[in-house]
């Protein structure tokens, strides 16, 4: 007697073979953020924005990296994958070049947001080109607006604890990066909301730089963060619920109903396990203990952000 549970083949999460998909997909995350890279450095050997619109193409150059989520929806030639497939393939591309963003350039900008407040940055500020090319359409970065500073303030607090969950993923705890990038890809997604609605309502008195301004660098290079993380929680809950299932479906053909089996069961669902990328348990770390405290320490670690900065605030 069987039982037959059609689970997704999600054994190459990344980018992994040398097909075209994952080619294109590789091409659009280096262009994305290149380009920016290069746009900065010809800014720093006083190229002006006269002479190269570097602030433009810098952006056009992100949505490249922004967008390339989405090509995992197309198949390699003869390749038919099912949606949740897909869908697992996008959440953790969508997470993954996430902390990219925050890690290089929200965090950044909130720990010198005093110092840009104070300084009134123009173009001829090098040093803070990368937040000058943005808020130069977006005026909320470039002065004190409280919206900004707690949206940006969110994702600042929790870029080095998602660089953590990346390095923990590749270590094999793919669940826990899984439930983490579900509830952090859900507060980012209601964090846009905020963002769009704090300008549509007071006629986007905020926003500069004419129509380039608004449509690429306001509209078009922020909607996907209205809309991607709530479709990657969709794969991040079929990951889950695979994991869960692949424990449940291997009890349940499993002969041995002792109690050892039982305790089996419950170890592999611990959310520490660590797992192949065919959800396969994996033998886990030695020093756990060592390593509960680690996660301990990343996890509150937004917390330990935030309150420096207050107190830095208020010195």
């Amino acid at each position: 007697m069987g039982l037959d549970v059609a689970l997704p083949a999600i054994n190459d999460y990344g980018l992994p073979e040398n097909e075209f998909r994952q080619r294109l997909i590789r091409f659009c995350i280096v262009i994305g953020f290149s380009v920016p890279a290069l746009c900065w450095l010809a800014v720093l050997f006083d190229v002006t924005r006269d002479v190269f619109p570097h602030d433009q193409v810098a952006v056009l150059g992100v949505l490249f990296s922004v967008y390339a989520p989405m090509l995992v929806f197309i198949n390699n030639k003869g390749e038919k994958r099912p949606l949740e497939k897909q869908l697992v393939e996008f959440a953790f591309l969508v997470f993954f070049t996430n902390v990219g963003y925050q890690f290089f350039w929200e965090m950044p900008w909130f720990m010198l947001k005093e110092t840009i407040y104070a300084s009134n940055i123009t173009e001829a500020d090098k040093w803070f080109w990368p937040w000058w090319a943005y808020g130069v359409a977006d005026t909320r970065y470039l002065k004190p607006n409280e919206l900004s500073i707690s949206i940006s303030g969110m994702d600042a607090s929790v870029a080095m604890l998602e660089v953590f969950i990346v390095a923990m993923y590749y270590r094999g705890y793919r669940l826990m990066a899984s439930w983490f990038a579900l509830i952090m890809g859900s507060c980012m997604g209601w964090g846009q909301y905020y963002f769009y609605m704090g300008e549509i309502y007071f006629e986007f008195v905020n926003l500069e730089d004419g129509w380039f301004g608004f449509w690429f660098k306001y509209i078009i290079l922020n909607i996907p963060w209205l809309i991607f993380p709530f479709i990657a929680g969709a794969g991040f809950i079929w990951h889950i619920a695979s994991h869960y299932k692949k424990i449940a479906v291997d009890e349940y053909l499993s002969k041995n109903q002792s109690r050892e089996t039982g305790n089996q069961f419950y170890d592999r669902c611990n959310i520490l396990i660590r797992t192949n990328e065919d959800l396969e348990p994996i033998e886990s770390d030695k020093n756990q203990e060592f390593l509960k405290r680690l996660i301990l320490l990343a996890f509150v670690s937004p917390l330990i952000f935030l309150a420096t900065d207050i107190y830095l605030h208020y010195q």
